[in-house]
This record gives C-alpha cells, sequence and structure tokens, in this order.
C-alpha cells in the first residue's frame, strides 16, 4: 500500500514539476509586435519588369529595433516575376506580414548568373534601394516600388 502511494506522489509531482516549467517558459515568452500584410508591384518607371530568376523584397527593420528588443532583420516579400507584384511577406511565420513602422527597402535578385546578389539602379546604391523609408500601417500596405532604368 505504501509503495503504490509513493510511486503515485513521484508519478503526481514529476507532471506537476512538467506542466510548471511549461507554464514559466510560456509566460515568460516576450510577445511581438503585430505585423500587418503587406502587397504591391515591382516595375521599372516605364512598367516594365524586373527582369530576374528570383526577386526578393526585403523590408529591413531598423537597427535599433533588432538590437532593443530581438526582431528579426528584416521581412521578406518573394516578388513573382512573370507579373511584378507580391502579396505575401514573412517576418516571423510564412505569410504573417511586416511589423508596423518605417522601413527601408531592399531588392535583392537571387540565383542569376548574369548578375548575382544585390540589384540596385546608380541612383539608389547605397545602404538601401530607395531613398525614404516606407511607412508600414493598417491604411499603409499596399505598394508600387518603381526603380529607375540604369
Amino acid at each position: 500500500m505504501r509503495r503504490v502511494s509513493r510511486i503515485r506522489w513521484i508519478f503526481t509531482a514529476g507532471w506537476l514539476l512538467a506542466y510548471g516549467g511549461l507554464m514559466a517558459t510560456l509566460g515568460c515568452k516576450e510577445s511581438r509586435p503585430p505585423t500587418i500584410p503587406v502587397s504591391g508591384k515591382v516595375t521599372y518607371e516605364n512598367g516594365d519588369l524586373v527582369p530576374s530568376n528570383r526577386l526578393e523584397l526585403r523590408f529591413l527593420t531598423p537597427a535599433n529595433w533588432v538590437r532593443e528588443k530581438n526582431y528579426p532583420p528584416a521581412a521578406v516579400a518573394i516578388v513573382d516575376t512573370r507579373n511584378g507584384e507580391f502579396s505575401e511577406a514573412t517576418t516571423w511565420e510564412h505569410g504573417d506580414g511586416v511589423i508596423e513602422g518605417e522601413h527601408e527597402i531592399e531588392l535583392i535578385r537571387v540565383g542569376d548568373e548574369a548578375e548575382p546578389g544585390g540589384f540596385r539602379p546608380k541612383e539608389y546604391r547605397g545602404d538601401r534601394i530607395w531613398p525614404n523609408p516606407v511607412r508600414v500601417s493598417p491604411q499603409n500596405n499596399v505598394f508600387h516600388f518603381t526603380i529607375p532604368r540604369d
């Protein structure tokens, strides 16, 4: 009789410790800021599509946010090279959107043998592809980025 009580106590104590540890872990998790779905189009100024095997549009998280709040460095949207459109951006989980606020924008060509890596017209070479950050908000979440030709 005594042995059964001890086993039951050990089993119950084990479950309580496991449950308490799980709750402590979940309770200490930092909450993520809300993200906003974005969509839009990327073209040259004359409306032509940007030729590429794959284009990634990156909404760069401000460096101080990344350091202070442990946010990801960017939200990435894949541009459909057949029509220049993008409709999903990923910050933490597929298609969750972009953190609200100002972001610098970068367009990266991926997998092109002729021009691998970054793609930046002369006018925008430097730290970012567009000269001014864009503000992402629930009211401002559709963008048309136009790129001048070299």
